[in-house]
């Protein structure tokens, strides 16, 4: 049987939780209240024995004995041991569970694709089912002590209703030393085959989705076999029993109280009479033990185990319902109550009513994201300094976001710029006294840089727009910047755009990527003003090509 606390638990308040420490059935006291009350008369029974029955020379060795059990009782790992053991039998116990097998899902399949109202159709969906709740009976009947007192002979389940007299005979006339699980399955399956031979089934693919559910059901049921077959080693067991109960027979000496004038180290002198500490102990060790010993087999007669001949009972029943009485019953259609509602949900009472929902919103709903009017995608890793050279990864480009205004003010504080990996680079460029110039105009705007080493700007200006500027800062000393190399797109926003802006490697001129021709001039000024460095060697000058462009000798 099951003990179900669900209710007392419901409500978390501290009358609620503590309800349950005086629960009897299934708990820790009815668990462990035979040991413990054993272990208590021993240990009164050496305790006596030794304040009033020993002489001083036995009351020495006793002392001795208690510290030396006390001291190395504690070798042995019970929290580890349990921990693990309890562990490895709650998750097969769970196991155990999900494979009892339930009849609803094959029921609501037979009733739904073995079609006919007819007497013979209502014989074939009535004795599939018969059939699938005699099979979970027939392995009932090997692992459960349960339902093995309900059904001690076949002869037992042809009077329970599950078999017929007729069908148990020719099941005897089946030769095997093995179990005949799988015979009242084949007859489920013949009787299928029969139905779509007989056009109850009306196609080959519903045929199959019937078989793979019948299938499924099976493969359920008989894996108990296996579970009961295969059961925890048995020297896990073994060791973990043995553990818990030496550690507390050691106890028995090692927690008595020592009435002594001696200078024992690790000696418990203070009498108090009654191990309170040690049975504390002892509930939760013990009680962690049966723990793992009530679910070992859950499919016996245990408090805690499972209701295997209410299962029966009920899978018969309800079976029987869908594929017969229920059959075809459904209700006529009508417009319900939420007609035209579009904000659809049902009344609550006026209890319930009164508790708060708290409906599924994201954390971040109601989050002060800046709203920026630039995206651009990220890049990693923007800086990488090795052997103290300066490394630039990828590419970068900003564009501006749709139906957003695109003016001075959300230029400046737009933060896409000032923050975003590609600037933070830029300002590591200019640790020469030098400068780089780029002018740039197409008939969406124009975008140029201009200024002093070390004091740079890079600015964007568009007809309409307004003006935007973002200071580049210096370089460190010993870094060696590697080539850099802008293009700046023409794609513009409809209105007011803001061009987007690239890096790329591998491209000695600034261009335009969008079909609108862009012409770029670059200068340089100051002390290394004829010089750009790409890796690590500087390159300058400029040649004209065939088409009279000027390209910049990087």
């Amino acid at each position: 049987m099951t003990v179900n606390y669900s209710l007392d638990a419901s409500s978390s308040t501290f009358l609620g939780t503590q309800r349950l420490l005086f629960r009897w059935k299934g708990s820790l006291w009815k668990s462990t209240c035979a040991e413990l009350f054993l272990w208590l008369a021993a240990y009164y029974a050496l305790s006596i024995s030794y304040r009033f029955f020993m002489d001083p020379y036995q009351k020495r060795i006793f002392e001795d004995l208690a510290v030396f059990f006390n001291t190395y009782s504690e070798f042995i790992p019970l929290t580890f041991m349990l921990g693990f053991y309890v562990s490895t039998v709650y998750n097969r116990w769970r196991e155990i569970f999900d494979h009892i097998g339930w009849i609803d899902t094959p029921a609501l399949m037979i009733a739904s694709f073995v079609r006919g109202a007819d007497e013979r159709s209502r014989m074939i969906r009535r004795s599939c089912v018969r059939y699938l709740v005699l099979v979970q009976a027939m392995v009932f009947r090997d692992v459960s002590t349960p339902v093995k007192k309900r059904f001690p002979t076949m002869q037992h389940v042809v009077t329970a209703g599950l078999l017929t007299e007729s069908e148990k005979t020719i099941m005897d006339s089946v030769t095997t030393q093995y179990s005949k699980f799988w015979v009242p399955m084949q007859w489920t399956f013949s009787l299928l085959k029969m139905a779509r031979d007989e056009q109850r089934i009306e196609s080959d693919h519903i045929y199959v989705e019937l078989i793979d559910t019948i299938k499924s059901y099976r493969s359920t049921v008989l894996s108990l076999t296996l579970y009961d077959w295969v059961n925890v080693p048995l020297v896990y067991t073994q060791v973990v029993t043995l553990a818990v109960r030496s550690y507390f027979l050691l106890a028995l000496l090692g927690r008595q109280f020592l009435v002594t004038d001696r200078d024992i180290p690790k000696a418990r002198t203070m009498d108090i009479y009654v191990p309170v500490m040690t049975i504390l102990q002892f509930l939760c060790y013990f009680g962690w033990l049966k723990v793992a010993e009530a679910l070992l087999n859950p499919l016996g007669e245990d408090d805690d185990d499972f209701e295997v001949n209410y299962i029966l009972d009920r899978n018969l029943q309800v079976g029987l319902l869908i594929v017969d009485d229920a059959y075809d019953l459904k209700p006529q259609l009508e417009k319900d109550f939420f007609w035209g509602d579009t904000t659809a949900e049902p009344f609550y009472t006026a209890e319930s009513a009164q508790r708060p929902i708290r409906p599924n919103v994201g954390s971040c709903v109601e989050f002060p994201a800046k709203n920026d009017g630039v995206m651009i995608r990220q890049r990693r890793p923007t800086i990488t300094l090795a052997n103290g050279e300066l490394t630039m990864d990828g590419g970068i480009e900003a564009v501006p976001v749709l139906g957003s205004d695109h003016d001075d003010s959300s230029c400046r504080r737009s933060s896409a710029f000032s923050d975003s990996n590609f600037f933070k680079r830029l300002q590591g460029l200019t640790s020469r006294k030098g400068s780089i110039s780029s002018l740039a105009s197409t008939n969406a705007g124009e975008t140029r840089s201009s200024s002093p080493i070390g004091q740079q700007k890079l600015t964007h200006s568009s007809p309409g727009s307004g003006r935007c500027e973002i200071p580049i800062g210096p370089l460190p000393a010993k870094a060696t910047p590697s080539p850099l190399r802008l293009s700046f797109r023409g794609r513009v926003a409809p209105s007011n755009g803001l061009p987007a802006i690239s890096e790329e490697h591998n491209n000695d001129k600034l261009k335009a990527k969008d079909s609108t021709p862009l012409d770029a001039n670059v200068s340089t000024q100051g002390n290394d003003a004829d010089a750009f460095i790409k890796g690590g060697t500087r390159h300058s000058g400029s040649e004209k090509d065939e088409d009279g462009k000027t390209h910049w000798r990087m």
